[in-house]
Order: C-alpha cells, then structure tokens, then sequence
C-alpha cells in the first residue's frame, strides 16, 4: 500500500506538473501571438496599447541640409539617370512626372536670411516654388564648376565609358523595358515636329479615339505613307530635286503617304495600315483636291493612269483610319511625323524607328538601310518603280517589334557593328583597360555633351566659367541681371539644361552690409526684453521663466537701465510669441515681469513680417506645441493626444542634449484642417501655435551675434532701402524666366549661401516642376 501510494503521489505530481507546463506553454503562445500581431500594427503605423486602443506610430523628420553634390546628384539623375543607372536622390521625389528640360537659377550673394528677412519681398520665390531645402553654403562659380565637373560613376555599368553615350542608350538606358518604355512622351513629339492636339500648325487636325491607356500588350499598327520632301521644281515636268536625309539634315525622308506635288505643295496619293502580324488592313489611294503640277513617279510610283478613276478623298481614309485603329492602338513607322502631318491626323501613341535606331547628332538610318543590315530584308528595289507602302509598312513594324523584343543592349550587341560601327574586339579591349584603371568615373559635363544634349550658361565672365563652359555648353556673356533675362528669352527652347546666374548681388563687400541688416531682421523676431527683475536675480532664473516656452540660445543681464532688466533670444520665434502670449501669468520672487518686443527704427515692421510668417503656404499643416514633459513616456503620449485632430505625418524638434527630450516639438498633419482644429482644441493641456519655422530651417539667430553702430543708422537706412529694391527686381527676374519655361521643366533656384569673417551663412535650394 505505501509503496502503491507512493507511485500514485508521483503520478499526480508528474501530472501537475504536465499541466503547468501546458499552461506556461499557452501564456508563452498567447503572448508571443500578441508580440507578432503588435510588430504588424507597428509596420503599418500604429501602435496597440495594453488597453487596445489604437495610437498612430509618429515619425520623427531629420532636418536634412543639402550640400553642392546632392543638387548635382539630382541634375544628373534626371538628365542621365534612365541611361546611366544612376541612383535616385533620396531627398527629391518627381511623382512619375517626365521632365522635359531642366533650368538651373543661381542667385549669387543670396542667402537662407535675407530670403526670410524679406520674405514679403519673395513674391515669386515663395508662391511659385512649393519645395524648399536649406542649403551649405557655396558660391554661384563653385557650384556652376562641380556641376559639370561633378564624376559620374562607372561602378554599376557593364559598359565601356564609349557606350555610355551611345544615342541608343542614353535615351532607354540598359534594362528591359515593355514596349511603353519605347513610345514618344509629348516632349519628343513637340521636338520632333509630330501633330499634338492643340499645337501650332495643327488646326483641323482629326484626332483619334485614344483614352490613354496603353499597355505593354497593346496593338500595334505600321503605317506606310512613303514620300519625299520635294524643296523645289527644275525644268522637267516628271523630274524632283530630293535632298538626301543622310547628308542634309534639313531634309528628312519620310514614310507612310505617297505624295505628289500640287498648287498647294505635297499632298498625299496612297495610305496603308498593317496590323501587327503583317497583314495589310489598309491599301487606298486617294485623290488631292488640287490639280497635280508633277507626279514624282519616280518615287511615288503614281502615274496619271493609275490616278485618275480615283475618288476617294483624304477625309474618307481619315475615317477609315479612325475606324481600323482601336483605342489603345499604337501607330509604327519610320520618320512619322510627316505621315501624321500629311494625313492631318493627331495620334498620341507613337513608335517611330528612325528614333529607336538613333545616330549621333541627330542623323537617321534609312528605312531600307535598317531592314537590310537588321532584318536581311530588300526593300525599295531599283528595278521597280516607286515604294510598295505595304511593303514599308511592314519592315517598320518588325523593325520595331525586334527592338522591343531584344532590348537596347542586347540589340546594340548584334548589330552594333554593322549600324555603328562598334567593333567588339576594340569595346572589350577598351573595357578591360578600364577596369584596371583606379577611376573609372567621368564627368558629368562630358557625358552630358557627348549624349548630344544641349547646354547653355548666361550670366557673367569669369576665368574660372570661361574655361569651364566653352568645351561643355554654349556659354552666353553677359554684363547686367538684365540682360541675362534678355538672352535667355531667345534662347530657352534651344537647350535641354540652361544654368542662368544672377550676380547682383555677388560683390563681398555689398554682401558682407546686406548680412548685416538680415542677419539682424532675423533675431528681431526671437527677441524679448524681460523686466523689471529684482536686483539680485540671475541669469539661470530667467532662463527657468522662460524655458517651458521654447529653447533659449542666450540670456544677458542689463544693469546699465534703472532697473535690472534681461534681453533673451530663443531658438525660434514661436518661443518668443509663447512668452508674449503668457503675459501677466509670469512672476519671479514674487514679482510680475513683463515681456516685450525690442522697439526702435528697424523693428516697426515686426508685426508685418510676423504675419507673413504665418501666411507662408508651406507652414499651413505645422503647428509648434512648447511645455512638453522631459520624460519620454510622457512626452510621447502628450504628442499622441493630438491624433485626435487628425493623421500627423512628422515629429520634429531641436537637438536633444545628453539623451534629454526637447520641451517643445513641430507637429506636420497631413490635412490644413487638422491644424485648425488642433489651434481651436479648448480642451487642450498644451500650448501651441501656427508654426512660423519652415520644416527645412533649423536656426533663425545666427552664432556671431551682428551689431550696427548707432553713428551709421542714416547710412544704414539708404542702404536697407536699395537692398530692398534690388530684391524686388531681382524676384521679378525670377518670376519672368519661371513664365519663359515650358511645360514639364524642371526649375531649381539656388540661393548659395556666403562664408564671410569665418561665419557660415546656409543658402536655400527651391524645386518646382512647371506645370502643365
């Protein structure tokens, strides 16, 4: 029995312990369950408290200050990047917008202050350019030298450097595309002279049905308009002057129309459309309205005979066109444009093989040249009179079906040699030599004109830009602000990067006075004189007053008044309006102190300049909240309260010193709507206002404190007043060349900052895509 009940003991105890082990094992799970499904609530932004209500994860906003090489890093990758493979700066995003041209405007002699200074002056610079970053200091020379001196990498490319700027793939790059990434954008079509809806030349057009949604598997239609650009008539009736395409380049052959020559110039006699299997949809001649002066049989292969029982005219085959192409068609020919303008048709989906097989400096192959050396096809023969259009029809759509189905590269390796004479031996050759080499890189400059992209600087001579422009862009000299505004005008459309510099404000000694009244308009706004204060008060006293109001740079004590007084200068300026703000509630050994504004000539516009603060567009989602716990627990769930008003896109504040949380934060909504409702909250426990700090600025008081002697406050006031004026104009220079652009360039505007008496003042960089 005693051994029996022994076991039995054991049995129970083995079996408690079973049940302890499970119940340990199911805590372990359920927490384990609850830890996972806490990490996905935190990927997708939002934490789970223990009492399951749901907080949005806040992200804090790095204040990120550009240097020189990244405002070239993003100049490259969007006049080279598709080519190149070049990385995408981090810093800037394009939305998936196409940029035609870039236009680069150097203010030289400006900086970050005087921009804020006088930022009511800004009128352009402030409500045309949407995006704004803090910028090192530099100089207009400096940055104009590292642009185009600035080193493309060669470290991602399986190219030698000599490919790098082949036509072919600095327009689609290396990787595989679908057969979108080979369609003309609205850009190409306008420089290359095709039909667009609403362009010049284009009234009376007919446009297609096309809804604009294209695919990699769309069809694709060859269409065949065979013609010749006739310049002029000679003696024979049957004979034409042609200008050949491949030495003049004013002449273009072009594909799809058959053409005659009448009173009203060339017009077309035969159409015809193949699907993308060949097969011919359409094959129609057509009659012109006026009567023919010479048939071009040569090359039209139309006589009068064969002519004259015909009676179809343009506006039917116009029909029968919008008929057979459905509406994501794609339209595939050689040189089209042409086609297109002779049909008086507007398509938008455009693959054109003169422009996927591209030459150097503009040149194009000849359609026949193409189908013989890449699809061994003979077309065009000599022993028969005048173009098949089918025929031609056909050889550009497989033309451009071959491309697409090899690529860029893997085309270039095939016929490389045979259309650009690219000897393999001599590529790997050269290839292997670069890959001993230490530096493999390039400049930017080089490549940029060896793409056969155009450049062009204006503005003013130096030694430094004369030797730096005349090899890598087009350099026009000029001698006033004015006269760059002039020239650019005339020439903005001729170039694909312009870099424009402004030098008004470029001389040191000039810059150095105007530094000193900015500087000083800028303090202005963090500025507070406290007082009265008891004789023996301290300087750490006062600090402790005015702390939970915003972070302070400098505290000094004034014992020259009547009584002791303080003159305080915050970070930021919502600090000093906090404490204007708290006026009456602030006591000090318990007396009330006062808080003022400094008062003399130069801060009587204050208010003015503070309201423009806070109708900047930038700051409409940012509000500033000061009287934050110094406790990170506690200071985060103080932040959390104000989700409620809406989804707060960053958190921001300034340094945080040994590990200790700031007092005070920036809060960025998403919605405007939210900052109104977070200002209007009367349930609120924190202090706030609208944000007066740009999300890019993080410092408003400059370290070397600026002083202006009292004697020169007459010599100062004139100078306050040119600076002013040179201002406005200068804005309104800015405003004029933004107009000048077309649509889909990219404007970036450089204020370069200034390094003077060892003191480094940050210049700005704005970004603004002009719209369509």
């Amino acid at each position: 029995m005693r051994s029996g009940g022994v076991i039995d003991l054991r049995v129970a105890a083995l079996r408690t312990q079973h049940t302890c082990i499970r119940a340990r094992s199911r805590t372990k799970m359920s927490a384990s369950t609850s830890s996972s499904g806490k990490r996905r609530a935190e990927e997708n932004g939002i934490l789970i408290s223990d009492h399951g209500v749901k907080r949005q994860k806040l992200q804090t906003r790095a204040q990120q200050v550009l240097s020189v090489k990244d405002v070239c890093d993003l100049v490259q990758y969007i006049t080279l990047g598709r080519s190149h493979n070049l990385r995408k700066p981090s810093w800037y995003s394009l939305g998936g917008e196409s940029v035609s041209r870039v236009n680069l405007m150097i203010l030289d002699g400006l900086t970050q202050s005087h921009f804020y200074s006088h930022f009511g002056l800004f009128t352009h610079l402030s409500r045309k350019y949407s995006s704004r970053w803090t910028l090192a200091p530099s100089s207009g020379e400096r940055l104009t030298s590292e642009l185009f001196n600035s080193e493309v990498s060669n470290a991602s490319h399986k190219l030698p450097v000599r490919l790098w700027w082949h036509p072919v793939i600095c327009r689609f790059g290396l990787k595989m595309t679908g057969m979108r990434g080979f369609l003309l954008n609205e850009q190409e079509m306008i420089k290359h002279q095709f039909p667009v809806r609403g362009g010049r030349d284009c009234e009376g057009f007919v446009c297609t049905e096309s809804d604009g949604s294209v695919s990699d598997s769309s069809p694709l239609f060859g269409l065949d308009c065979e013609m010749v650009c006739i310049r002029a008539l000679i003696g024979r009736s049957n004979e034409c002057v042609m200008l050949d395409w491949m030495n003049d380049v004013s002449v273009c052959p072009v594909i799809g129309c058959r053409e005659c020559v009448t009173r009203a110039g060339p017009e077309v006699t035969r159409v015809a459309l193949v699907d993308s299997t060949g097969e011919c949809l359409l094959d129609e001649l057509v009659k012109p309205h006026n009567p023919i002066l010479n048939y071009c049989t040569r090359f039209s292969g139309i006589t009068p005979a064969i002519l004259d029982p015909v009676t179809t005219r343009l506006a039917e085959v116009q029909t029968r066109l919008l008929e057979l192409l459905p509406r994501d068609a794609v339209l595939v020919g050689h040189s089209l444009d042409s086609d297109l303008r002779a049909l008086h048709i507007v398509h938008p989906h455009i693959l054109d093989t003169s422009l996927l097989y591209r030459r150097e400096h503009g040149r194009r192959f000849k359609l026949k040249h193409l189908a013989q050396v890449v699809l061994g096809r003979q077309i065009q023969c000599e022993v028969r009179e005048g173009h098949d259009p089918c025929e031609d029809a056909r050889a550009a759509l497989h033309l451009a079906q071959y491309f697409i189905s090899k690529g860029p590269q893997k085309m270039l390796d095939d016929h490389g040699s045979d259309l650009w004479e690219l000897t393999v031996e001599e590529l790997e050759a050269e290839f292997d030599q670069e890959k001993n080499t230490k530096n493999s890189s390039v400049l930017f400059g080089d490549v940029h004109f060896k793409s056969c992209k155009s450049a062009v600087f204006v503005g003013r001579s130096s030694e430094t830009i004369d030797r730096l422009v005349t090899q890598q862009c087009r350099r026009h000299t000029c001698s006033s602000d004015r006269q760059v505004l002039s020239v650019f005008r005339k020439v903005a459309a001729s170039y694909s990067l312009s870099l424009l510099l402004f030098s008004s404000f470029s001389s040191v000694g000039a810059q150095h006075d105007h530094l000193q009244q900015v500087c000083e308009r800028l303090e202005q706004m963090c500025v507070l004189y406290v007082g009265p204060l008891p004789p023996d008060v301290s300087e750490g006293q006062v600090h402790a007053l005015l702390r939970r109001c915003g972070r302070l740079r400098s505290v000094r004590m004034l014992h020259f008044t009547h009584r002791v007084h303080a003159r305080v200068v915050f970070d930021f300026p919502e600090g000093a309006l906090m404490a204007l703000e708290r006026q009456g509630t602030l006591r000090l050994d318990g007396c009330t102190v006062k808080v003022r504004r400094p008062l003399h000539d130069s801060s009587l516009d204050l208010d003015e300049r503070l309201s423009e603060r806070q109708s900047d567009p930038i700051n409409d989602r940012i509000i500033y909240v000061c009287n934050l716990s110094r406790k990170p627990q506690r200071r985060q769930t103080q932040l959390q309260s104000f989700v409620q008003h809406g989804r707060i896109q960053h958190v921001w504040s300034s340094a945080e010193h040994a590990g200790r949380c700031s007092r005070h934060a920036f809060i960025e909504f998403e919605r405007a709507d939210s900052t109104q409702a977070a200002l209007q909250d009367p349930n609120r426990k924190q202090t706030l206002c609208h944000a007066l700090t740009p999300p890019h600025m993080s410092l408003w008081t400059h370290p070397l404190s600026v002083t202006i002697e009292s004697t020169e406050q007459h010599k100062q006031e004139c100078d306050r007043q040119l600076l002013e004026r040179k201002i406005r104009k200068l804005d309104r220079r800015v405003g004029k060349v933004f107009r000048t652009l077309e649509k889909h360039c990219l404007s970036i505007v450089i204020l370069p900052g200034a390094k003077i008496d060892g003191a480094e003042h940050p210049g700005m960089c704005f970004i603004q895509m002009k719209p369509a």
